[in-house]
């Protein structure tokens, strides 16, 4: 079964089918909640296609909200930066004025 013709290896080749089936199916099954749950709520885990990655043809998209793994990159590093970045004092700038007049 399954292309092979000895008895021993076609009952490994059988259970590991069985296994990659089983994992296919789950990572369908992930993926379709992502998207129920993007459309009700807004969030989701991004799942890019590992073959997408490799071809390196088109940039690629995630299944559930199609942004390119180009433009969610940018959006992870600007996330990790945020708290580093120095915040805008405008308490500041509103004594200066009073202080003028």
């Amino acid at each position: 079964m399954f292309g092979h013709k000895d008895k021993e290896h076609s009952a490994s080749t059988i259970s590991d089918y069985i296994d990659k089936k089983s994992r296919l199916i789950k990572k369908k099954n992930r993926i379709i909640r992502s998207k129920i749950h993007h459309a009700i709520h807004g969030r989701h885990k991004h799942y890019f296609s590992k073959q997408d990655i490799l071809l390196q043809k088109e940039d690629a998209q995630c299944k559930v909200c199609k942004i390119s793994l180009a433009d969610y990159r940018v959006q992870k590093r600007i996330e990790n930066w945020t708290p580093h970045l120095k915040p805008i004092h405008k308490a500041d700038t509103a004594t200066d004025e009073q202080g003028v007049s």
